[in-house]
């Protein structure tokens, strides 16, 4: 196979920081997060994984000795709809948590504004490679840069939370494949009651685990583990479900069959009722491909879900955003080492990972965020150092065909495709209480796509979050950014 150049990427910022970004950190800096010796009781083994960063531990590195300046608030423009008395009592709340609890909890789940000043010390780079499964093995489920129960992760900040696995056995694909021993990973937080009703789900992000939802979760916070029960599973491709670069020939690596989002879906389903015994959901939310998940859950099982808050997300993956996820992709494929997606070490392609982050660098955040140049606020002193520091630091660890496997499901994400490709008819199906929520300035999902969605779906309320973060913002790196998105929590939950 012939690489495509797919886009063009400078020199500098393939290789290190530009000379004027005043980003004193090279990328070859070496360090590796702790490993633990042993493996959780409830887990099957595992094989070494590569550290999975979040925004925090990548945007720790980049730290300065001073304390960055402050930035001027959004435009007029990125103004929130969210009611005022919503928002003040979910400010009140955040206030009034354990200060222990929030930063053990956020210091490093996409929190940069928690670690200007780290208790710990965790120097960026790519992880160790990964050896491949051996022909003829048993499907892995590894832990992606975590340790065993009661261990340190430093990206957390606190004890890691180890995965749980659930075998799904040959699963059907929606493609007419069917993937073999395949296995959903998932975490859990909080006690199921009696009555089995407080258990809400929250699925994840492109990129992310089933540890960045936990972001959300704490006490005093609206998704409090005290009064609800919450299933955070990972997707397939995730690289700790079933992935290709967990899953043994013939269908490893770039083999692997192609997945949809219904496919993850089916698999959360069967989880749910077959495994932990829930036959109703309080809540289901995510944001991005978790909000599609969220929307798909909403549209298939509508007498399973009571209610649905996607964030970022819309019933079809838009036009434009499906020209993004083909950039973003070719650019993952341009590399020389791309080999068809057989490449020995994930590591290998890191020159196309780069380019990968580059079309994140662009379409991630607002024009308005680089305008007042919020990165300052991460710690980061100079554009160049923050595409460097945060977003090359976040994707170079990853499975590029991890990547792929998801951006295909993003990409050909549609509620309507079992129902004959009418999105009205799919949406008639929804009987959830749903909150439909925008980032003002999202690039990827647009506000008026989403605000399209909420008047098509019955009895839907729409919401919009300002930050000049836009896709981003669900990364919580604005304290204002985290008290929004718990006043729709607070508000749904009180529906």
């Amino acid at each position: 196979m012939t690489p495509t150049t797919g886009i063009a990427v400078s020199t500098d910022a393939l290789s290190h920081c530009h000379p004027r970004s005043g980003c004193t950190t090279p990328d070859t800096a070496v360090a590796r997060a702790p490993q633990c010796s042993s493996t959780p009781a409830s887990a099957s083994p595992t094989r070494p994984r590569r550290t999975r960063w979040t925004a925090a531990a990548a945007a720790a590195a980049h730290v300065p000795a001073t304390t960055p300046r402050a930035i001027a608030s959004p435009p007029p423009e990125a103004t929130s709809t969210v009611s005022t008395s919503a928002l003040e009592a979910a400010a009140s709340a955040a206030r009034s948590a354990s200060t222990a609890v929030r930063h053990s909890r956020r210091r490093t789940t996409g929190h940069p504004r928690h670690i200007t000043r780290p208790s710990w010390r965790w120097t960026p780079t790519r992880a160790p490679d990964v050896p491949r499964p051996a022909d003829g093995a048993a499907p892995t489920a590894a832990v992606r840069g975590r340790t065993g129960s009661g261990a340190t992760d430093p990206r957390r900040g606190g004890p890691a939370v180890p995965d749980q696995y659930f075998d799904l056995g040959d699963l059907p694909l929606a493609s007419g494949h069917v993937l073999p021993g395949a296995r959903l990973a998932y975490q859990t937080a909080g006690t199921l009651n009696d009555s089995r009703s407080n258990a809400v789900l929250l699925p994840h992000m492109y990129s992310g685990t089933a540890d960045f939802m936990h972001a959300f979760i704490g006490e005093g916070r609206p998704l409090d583990p005290r009064r609800y029960f919450f299933v955070l599973p990972a997707q397939l491709g995730s690289g700790t479900s079933s992935s290709p670069s967990t899953t043994p020939p013939p269908y490893d690596r770039g083999a692997f069959p192609p997945v949809a989002i219904s496919d993850d879906v089916r698999a959360q389903h069967r989880l749910l009722t077959d495994h932990l015994g829930i036959s109703r959901l309080a809540m289901v939310s995510g944001w991005s491909m978790g909000g599609q998940q969220t929307l798909e859950w909403a549209v298939r099982y509508p007498d399973l879900v009571e209610r649905a808050v996607p964030f970022a997300a819309t019933l079809r993956n838009p036009d434009h955003c499906t020209v993004f996820c083909q950039l973003h992709t070719d650019a993952l494929r341009s590399d020389p080492a791309w080999n068809g997606g057989f490449y020995e070490r994930a590591s290998d392609v890191h020159v196309g990972l780069r380019r990968h982050a580059q079309a994140f660098a662009l379409m991630g955040a607002s024009s308005h965020m680089y305008r007042q140049e919020a990165w300052r606020e991460l710690g980061f002193t100079s554009r160049d150092g923050f595409v460097q520091g945060f977003l090359q630091a976040y994707f170079l660890p990853m499975d590029p065909n991890d990547l792929l496997c998801q951006a295909h499901k993003w990409a050909t994400s549609d509620v309507s495709a079992d129902h004959g490709g009418d999105l009205d008819a799919a949406a008639a199906r929804i009987t959830a209480r749903v909150t439909d929520v925008a980032f003002t300035g999202d690039l990827f999902f647009p506000p008026e796509d989403v605000r399209a969605d909420a008047e098509r779906i019955p009895g839907a309320r729409y919401e919009e979050i300002g930050s000049v973060w836009g896709h981003f913002t669900m990364f919580n790196l604005r304290e204002a950014d985290t008290a929004q998105i718990d006043a729709v929590y607070a508000e749904a939950l009180a529906s």
